[in-house]
């Protein structure tokens, strides 16, 4: 009949790689940086998992802007905000639980990059997880870990999005195990 159907395992293999490291996004504050087509999936992951606030930072105020319009169409409890990034991210942050980078910045070979201001920290109750995986450890995440906040990269969403599309396409779940050590191998350990 013509009728395409398609599934996107971004929202869902993020969401079991915060649960994998016992972040529950439920009546959390999340700050996302970035607002692109992964940011889409991610914010709407978290506000389909109970997330009480998004604030979506991205360099483009308008893209930030429709994502938010967007998500609060969909999720009307969810409080949904936005701005410009890196202008905005100095008054955003502090309220964060859970800060979130989206962006391609920090990624392998622009290690040196990030979407994080120079000089502005973190607070250690806070949860950073940066979707690049490859270098395992971004600067975003050195400069988190250095102020105590936890960081997490981005592997274990790569592995539970693979994982997730295997037992769409064959009805069965892959050892996610298995997956794990060929992931650390090729990129490298876990954060």
């Amino acid at each position: 009949d013509g009728t395409l159907l398609g599934d996107n395992t971004d929202a869902r293999g993020f969401i079991a790689d915060l649960r994998d490291h016992a972040v529950d996004p439920a009546g959390r504050t999340v700050l996302m940086l970035g607002a692109g087509g992964s940011a889409r999936a991610i914010a709407f992951g978290l506000a389909e998992a109970g997330a009480a606030s998004i604030r979506i930072l991205n360099r483009t105020a308008t893209k930030a802007e429709e994502l938010a319009t967007t998500i609060v169409v969909q999720f009307p409890a969810c409080r949904v905000a936005h701005g410009t990034l890196p202008d905005d991210v100095s008054a955003m942050a502090a309220a964060a639980d859970l800060i979130v980078n989206t962006t391609s910045l920090g990624m392998s070979p622009n290690a040196e990059t990030s979407p994080w201001p120079d000089g502005l920290g973190f607070d250690p109750d806070q949860t950073v997880y940066d979707l690049v995986y490859n270098p395992p450890q971004t600067r975003l995440l050195a400069t988190a870990a250095g102020h105590g906040a936890r960081a997490i990269n981005g592997l274990g969403m790569l592995i539970w999005q693979g994982a997730l599309a295997f037992e769409l396409w064959t009805g069965s779940m892959p050892p996610i195990d298995i997956m794990r050590a060929a992931a650390e191998d090729a990129f490298g350990r876990r954060s």
